[in-house]
Order: C-alpha cells, then structure tokens, then sequence
C-alpha cells in the first residue's frame, strides 16, 4: 500500500519538521453536526475546567460518543493558568454555515 508515503519536494526538505495535510470534500452538507457541536463547546466553562475528563462529562448529553468526544476535545489544551481551546471557536460557530457549505461553480 502506497498510501503512506511521504514526500517532501523543495530546495530545503530537511528543515521541515511538520505539515498538515487538508483535504475538503466539495460538496454542501445540510446537516446541523458542526452547528449543534459548536454550540454544545461554547457552553463548557472552560475557565472553570479541571479536566479534560470534565469537560467531556459537559458534553454527554450533546455528544453521546465518547470516541467522538476525545477526537473533539483534543482541541483543548492545558496552559499554565488552566485549559484554553486550541481552534478559534468564537470565529468557527460565527461562520459556520461558510464552513459547512461549499460555493456553487468551483
């Protein structure tokens, strides 16, 4: 199997030490998924986190899938002075329906 393969094509390939890979499907999802779950991670008090384990506790009644949770919730990170979101929630839940769809014609 091919697949996991990596190549790095450049003048300089032994400096890079990371790279994200993004791959977007072209296509208008309908669904609410990303809406009701930037609505269920706005309402964790983050401030007020002990845990990662909280937070997903938080989160059950709108998330039932634990593996679903973890995936989610590794965009929670642990700082010196408590946990903050990874992902700029505020500007995602703002612009969801940008996200969530895709422009006719490109």
């Amino acid at each position: 199997k091919q697949w996991y393969q990596r190549r790095v094509r450049g003048h300089s390939p032994h400096i890079v030490t990371s790279s994200v890979i993004v791959d977007m499907f072209p296509v208008h999802f309908s669904s609410r998924m990303l809406d009701d779950t930037c609505a269920a991670l706005s309402l964790i008090d983050v401030e007020g986190l002990t845990s990662r384990d909280e937070a997903s506790e938080q989160l059950v009644k709108q998330i039932p899938s634990q593996a679903e949770r973890n995936f989610i919730l590794s965009n929670l990170v642990r700082t010196k002075t408590g946990w903050k979101w990874r992902i700029n929630l505020p500007v995602i839940s703002d612009h969801v329906s940008n996200i969530r769809g895709y422009p006719q014609g490109t």
